[in-house]
């Protein structure tokens, strides 16, 4: 029987990616258990030795990969955090024009940047451990 069953409407290309998927991860597991090494060798990493210099050169990349992480969820963030504004009304009795308009902006930057590093999103996180990989 099929891995995953037909459902009423769902696009039939949707449901062959999907079956396709499973297939090919029923496939890798199955070469893991037979132990042949095919996977267990692309998952191996030989562990080499760092020089200081090097360890300090990987440690720098670390925080400013942290900080990118941090800075496109912070961005991410504020573009919610604009759209939402927009469907807030303004009175024309309340509204400050250009300069509130600025200092709207700037708050909500501060509010981004407080999102993303309050660590509560978690979008910085993910991001961080998949880039990690190929420092």
């Amino acid at each position: 029987m099929n891995p995953i069953s037909s459902i009423s409407g769902m696009d039939t290309s949707f449901n062959r990616i999907l079956n396709y998927q499973t297939k090919r991860n029923e496939a890798a597991a199955q070469t893991d258990i037979q132990g042949t090494g095919v996977v267990l060798q692309k998952t191996q990493k030989t562990q080499k030795t760092l020089t200081p210099d090097e360890e300090r050169d990987l440690a720098l990349q670390k925080k400013r990969l942290q900080e990118a992480s941090y800075d496109l969820e912070a961005i991410f963030v504020n573009m919610l955090l604009k759209e939402m504004r927009k469907s807030i009304g303004k009175t024309e009795m309340f509204h400050g024009g250009y300069a509130e308009e600025i200092w709207n902006d700037m708050l909500y930057d501060e509010y981004a940047k407080n999102i993303a590093k309050s660590n509560k999103f978690g979008m910085a996180s993910m991001i961080y451990n998949q880039m990690e990989k190929y420092l």
